[in-house]
């Protein structure tokens, strides 16, 4: 009896492994599934942040009396863009960081700039930014929304958030600076065609 009642009690070696290979092969099938599915909520974040955040811009610059602007930058390790309330001297660099995008690196009064959030998106999480539009030699990969009209500086201005992994949003203004989000290639599902 002792020795049938010590066969039953364990698992064996190759049980074991069989059940592992399996596990593998489940794993293997499932983590690209899980990647796209990061990489899909991270292009859809990014997006409805640009949303909340030209809907503010806009907001901000009727009742603040004053024009807001948003200044878009890339460097190798983000990309990233600035509210700010429109100065006339000086500039911003989103890439310093929040808090410190319009800091007087020159000295006193070297910008009129007032940052007034900062959002940085690291290459790292997957997720870039470009911008487009009909924008003039001194305002590239810039918009401003003019007081008291609450309109965009540039009417056609958009902004594609693209991940790694193919996915794509296109954040987009209209003619009175109201935002909306559309999909250029049918990759986010939800979301209208452009």
């Amino acid at each position: 009896m002792s020795a049938s009642i010590r066969r039953r009690r364990g698992v064996t070696l190759v049980e074991l492994l069989v059940v592992l290979v399996v596990l593998g092969v489940l794993l293997s099938l499932a983590l690209p599934s899980l990647a796209d599915l990061l990489n899909r909520r991270r292009v859809q974040m990014v997006a409805d942040q640009l949303m909340t955040d030209f809907a503010y811009a806009r907001s901000e610059s009727g009742i603040a009396f004053e024009s807001v602007s948003l200044r878009f930058m890339d460097d190798a390790s983000q990309s990233c863009y600035s509210l700010l309330y429109f100065g006339t001297v000086g500039g911003c660099d989103c890439t310093r960081g929040a808090g410190r995008a319009c800091i007087n690196v020159l000295g006193p009064g070297y910008t009129s700039f007032r940052e007034i959030r900062t959002t940085q998106v690291l290459r790292t999480s997957g997720v870039r930014l470009e911008t487009s539009g009909r924008w003039d030699a001194s305002s590239v990969n810039r918009v401003r929304f003019l007081y008291p009209q609450m309109t965009p500086t540039v009417p056609d201005f958009a902004v594609k958030v693209i991940g790694v992994r193919g996915f794509t949003l296109v954040v987009q203004l209209n003619a009175m600076g109201r935002a909306s989000q559309c999909t250029p290639d049918g990759s986010m599902p939800g979301a209208p065609a452009c």
